[in-house]
């Protein structure tokens, strides 16, 4: 990243004793970019700040859809040996995602993120 990154962790917060924060200078996350973020850590909380003041608050979940974020598991998945974007949609198991080619089940556990 060309931006400033700053990172801190053990910053005091009143509501949850510690935090940690990941700021990111002029950069606005495409909504692929929130899908890794909440692949990776699906209780975070990303803010929009403005001018000084957070103008609007994103509460993660994982996402009903991932398109071109994780890498299926299965080796012999198209998607391993044609050049085609993957798609996984969230399955009826909690933490499990599938995909679209194959049906592979995956725990997000487990997911590959590129």
């Amino acid at each position: 990243m060309e931006a400033p990154v700053t990172i801190g962790y053990n910053l005091k917060s009143g509501k949850m004793g510690s935090k940690g924060i990941i700021k990111i200078s002029d950069k606005f996350l495409e909504q692929q970019e929130v899908n890794k973020v909440a692949l990776i850590a699906p209780t975070a909380k990303i803010n929009i700040i403005r001018n000084y003041e957070v103008a609007e608050k994103m509460i993660l979940t994982y996402p009903r859809e991932v398109v071109d974020v994780v890498k299926c598991i299965n080796p012999k998945c198209i998607t391993n040996h044609e050049p085609m974007k993957t798609k996984f949609k969230q399955a009826a198991v909690a933490n499990t995602y599938v995909c679209h080619y194959c049906e592979r089940a995956i725990n997000v556990e487990n997911l590959i993120i590129e």
